[in-house]
């Protein structure tokens, strides 16, 4: 089956991989904004990971998959975690959940159930990633807070990405359509 990314004019399949890639990074410094409240502890540490999975289907799949490694390491590096917890992280979400392959829904509860979904899947994947490969811990509560926070986040921020489809590019391209059956 082929990818949309076969039928989006190659300038603008670089430029939606570079877009998403620098809008990526930007959610990568705002991930690393703590907050207390309570004494309880809490971040945007999953932040960037919306951006992997509402990312545009119309990019170029070799830039998105060099840009979603260097993100990893950069926030890696930003939240002085294990070197390559995010990269792995990112690479086979991003790999699993292909973009240029995936018959999106626009409907905004599907898509929130579908970010629950990952969400959960990325939980569970740093948590045995780093400790069963990078033999190193987790703070679980964080990890779980960050999740739950993203979660309540998610419709703002599914909500901004659709109108920026709509404002910069031709929302065909971030989205594959199946062909009628």
């Amino acid at each position: 089956m082929a990818g949309s990314y076969d039928y989006t004019p190659a300038p603008r399949a670089r430029r939606y991989a570079i877009i998403a890639t620098v809008v990526t990074a930007v959610l990568c410094v705002i991930s690393q904004i703590g907050m207390t409240f309570d004494g309880l502890e809490f971040g945007f540490l999953m932040l960037p990971t919306l951006a992997i999975y509402l990312w545009p289907t119309g990019a170029n799949p070799i830039l998105s998959v060099l840009g979603i490694f260097l993100l990893g390491f950069f926030q890696d590096y930003l939240s002085y975690g294990p070197t390559g917890l995010w990269p792995v992280t990112w690479l086979v979400l991003f790999l699993i959940y292909r973009p240029d392959l995936r018959d999106t829904s626009q409907f905004l509860l599907w898509q929130w159930v579908g970010a629950a979904i990952v969400l959960a899947c990325v939980w569970a994947f740093q948590i045995a990633l780093a400790k069963f490969v990078l033999a190193s811990s987790v703070n679980v509560k964080s990890l779980t807070l960050s999740v739950l926070i993203m979660l309540v986040v998610f419709p703002v921020f599914y909500l901004i990405r659709e109108y920026s489809a709509r404002l910069f590019g031709n929302r065909n391209d971030f989205y594959y359509e199946s062909p009628a059956r």
